[in-house]
């Protein structure tokens, strides 16, 4: 297979926007600049995009050099909540979410929380031909989006409820 995993993008809320395939071992650059790309191309993301990403302190460089991603070279970038615990003093203090401007109180774990969902469908779809493959985790997040939007009340309403008290 040629399929090595699958590269994601979620909104702020959780939804799945842009997933990309991976061909080679690891995470690499190429894959979130092709999904930011992605959810940039698509006209309905915004112009207010924060991005947040486990290494975020590591693609400011790549995204101004991209030139499809102009658009994104002011975006503002932290790394997750639980992420950052790990890297230097340095880099904790320029892209700790709770320092900067625009994050409020986002974990940026959104994408951990759809890997544990989508984690039962890794042995089936391992040996699946990657169309089979695409159209099974399409399915899949297309469920996990629709979940989260008939749910999206009652979230809002558990909130509400904590802030009164």
């Amino acid at each position: 297979l040629d399929e090595t995993g699958v590269f994601g993008i979620t909104c702020d809320h959780g939804s799945p926007l842009a997933f990309v395939d991976m061909t080679t071992p690891g995470e690499q650059y190429k894959y979130v600049l092709s999904a930011l790309n992605k959810v940039i191309a698509n006209p309905l993301y915004g112009g207010n995009i924060c991005i947040m990403y486990d290494v975020g302190c590591k693609i400011q460089k790549a995204i101004t050099t991209t030139p499809c991603l102009h658009a994104l070279k002011d975006a503002p970038i932290s790394v997750g909540i639980f992420h950052i615990t790990g890297h230097v003093p340095e880099c904790q203090v320029k892209f700790h979410p709770r320092l900067l401007q625009g994050f409020g109180l986002r974990d940026g774990e959104w994408m951990e929380r759809l890997w544990s969902y989508l984690n039962g469908f890794v042995s089936m779809t391992r040996y699946m031909s990657p169309l089979n493959r695409r159209l099974t985790l399409t399915v899949a997040l297309d469920t996990f989006a629709q979940q989260k939007s008939a749910n999206i009340g009652k979230v809002a309403k558990c909130k509400v409820k904590l802030k009164r008290y």
